[in-house]
């Protein structure tokens, strides 16, 4: 589960760090939009969980080791939520 973890930050640590626009000319407009709901579906899933703050830590600062760590571990504690790891799977494989 941890590489499930590593593997979605990995992912959206652009994302978060440049933005959409940036994103798109970095990745293409294809690929974009999936790394897109893949964060909007781990800050949602997150802060439901009551892990705002790591998000946030990471949204302030996405390249910081520190935060980016904050955040794996808080994914893969919610990795067992079936559904929500289920989702994290498909968006990453895509």
């Amino acid at each position: 589960m941890i590489e499930l973890a590593a593997a979605a930050v990995a992912l959206v640590s652009p994302y978060v760090a440049k933005g959409a626009e940036e994103l798109v000319k970095e990745i293409g407009k294809e690929a974009a939009p999936k790394v897109m709901k893949l964060w909007d579906a781990l800050k949602g899933a997150l802060t439901k969980r009551g892990a705002g703050d790591a998000v946030a830590d990471f949204e302030q600062q996405p390249q910081d080791a520190d935060a980016q760590a904050q955040l794996r571990l808080q994914i893969k504690k919610s990795l067992s939520d079936d559904e929500l790891r289920g989702v994290i799977e498909q968006l990453v494989a895509e």
